[in-house]
């Protein structure tokens, strides 16, 4: 039997992670989506931009340019750049250790 991993969508409206919790696109998401889109930064922009124009109706707290930055922001940067943006390492799926003793 195959193992497919976690899928890391949105729940919305908060726009948080369903599985890890994080603001989404988190950063399991962003490097499954840089995969799938093999690095062809304009078909993951407009792939996220349908997102985004729900997150702008739907998140509060944000301006509208932290809402830009948070989904298409990342798009055209450096795997290296958004990786050390984050609170969990990019391969973290397993909770931490500190989230284990809770």
């Amino acid at each position: 039997m195959t193992d497919y991993p976690a899928m890391h969508g949105p729940s919305r409206p908060d726009w948080n992670c369903l599985v890890c919790g994080e603001p989404w696109p988190c950063l399991v998401r962003k490097r499954q989506l840089k995969e799938l889109c093999q690095c062809n930064v304009r078909a993951l922009e407009r792939y996220m931009s349908e997102y985004l124009r729900d997150a702008h109706q739907e998140i509060d707290g944000q301006s509208t340019a932290e809402i830009t930055e948070r989904f298409v922001g990342w798009c055209s940067k450096p795997l290296e750049v958004w990786l050390t943006q984050g609170s969990k390492p990019i391969d973290s799926e397993a909770p931490t250790s500190q989230e284990t003793s809770r």
